[in-house]
Parts: structure tokens; C-alpha cells; sequence
């Protein structure tokens, strides 16, 4: 049980960081230009 839970939180976040990281390059480079 908690080794699936802890998979799972691995996984959303290592699908969340990318997007995270997509949207502070956007905002940094509107606010930018």
C-alpha cells in the first residue's frame, strides 16, 4: 500500500514539475517583454 501511494506521488510530481516549470518560463518571459 504505501510503496503504491509513494509511486503515485513520484509520478504526479514528476509529471507536474515540467508543466510547473513551463508556466514560470512563460510568465518570466511575458512579464520580460
Amino acid at each position: 500500500m504505501l510503496q503504491l501511494l509513494q509511486v503515485a506521488a513520484l509520478t504526479l510530481a514528476a509529471l507536474e514539475l515540467p508543466i510547473g516549470v513551463r508556466h514560470a518560463r512563460a510568465s518570466w518571459s511575458g512579464s520580460r517583454s
